[in-house]
Parts: C-alpha cells; structure tokens; sequence
C-alpha cells in the first residue's frame, strides 16, 4: 500500500483485487467516511477502479512545514513533557473507545507511524483495517499492525 499527498488531503492506496472484495472496500468506505472524532483522521472519499483502490483523508500537518509527524518522530525529536505524553495516550484511548461503539467491525493501526501528531500535539489514527482482513497481526510487508476494539 503506498501514501500520496498534497493540497490539504493524503491518499492511501493499492492495487485493486477482485470485484467481491472492491464491493466490501466501497461498504466499509462508507462507514469510515461518516466517521467524526478529534483523534481520527477524517476521511473525505474513495477510489474505487479496475485497477487502483484508494482511500482519501484529510491532510494532518504536522507543524513542520507541511511534513507528517507521526507518533513516534514526536517523541523522538520533540521530547515531551510526560504530561504531554498522558494527554497523547488519552486522546487515543478516546478515539479507541469511540471507534468500538461506531464501528465495532473495523479495526485499526496503533503503531506509531501510523498515528500522526497534528499541530496542536493531538494524536490522530489515520489507518484503518477490516475483520475480513488477514488475522494476522502483519501482512507480508510486516507494515499493518491492528487493533480490533472490544471494547464496551
């Protein structure tokens, strides 16, 4: 799966597969596109194509010229204060809790390169995965780490 981006959106797309699995990509595109929560990326469209399927979200700056930050870089380059780091940990124990009562069915990434730090140092998960998705942790690139929430 590979990212583009520019003009206020990022796009995460791969090849599309067959005709079955682009009719549940486009059902689960719906239910994303609806979803509104301050530590969720908000996802403004899809693709769907023969050939390319592809999610499209809203660009989250980072506060350094324009350049996605993600969890992990935070921490690294900005050394936050641990009151900081709490606040981070509950924003996305928020979005977590709020993801398990809109769309139990879908899961979602928590590793830190795949939660991005906006300008205003909230965490925000920006990738998405299904239940019918592989049930491994990883898929073949070992880049997809999910988390399916139980939580009630």
């Amino acid at each position: 799966m590979g990212g583009w981006w520019g003009l206020g959106v990022f796009i995460r797309g791969e090849k599309a597969a067959a005709k079955e699995v682009r009719r549940g990509f486009v059902e689960r595109c719906g239910v994303i596109v609806r979803l509104r929560y301050r530590n969720v990326v908000r996802v403004l469209g899809w693709c769907d194509s023969r050939r390319f399927v592809a999610v499209v979200m809203e660009w989250i700056d980072g506060g350094g010229g324009g350049r996605r930050r993600n969890l992990g870089m935070w921490i690294r380059d900005c050394v936050p204060p641990w009151k900081q780091r709490v606040q981070a940990i509950a924003g996305i124990a928020g979005a977590v809790r709020y993801l398990s009562g809109e769309c139990p069915q879908i899961g979602y990434s928590l590793r830190a390169g795949d939660v991005v730090v906006s300008k205003n140092r909230d965490p925000v998960i920006t990738r998405f995965v299904f239940d019918d998705d592989d049930d491994d942790d990883n898929d073949s690139n070992g880049d997809r780490c999910c988390a399916k929430s139980e939580l009630k």
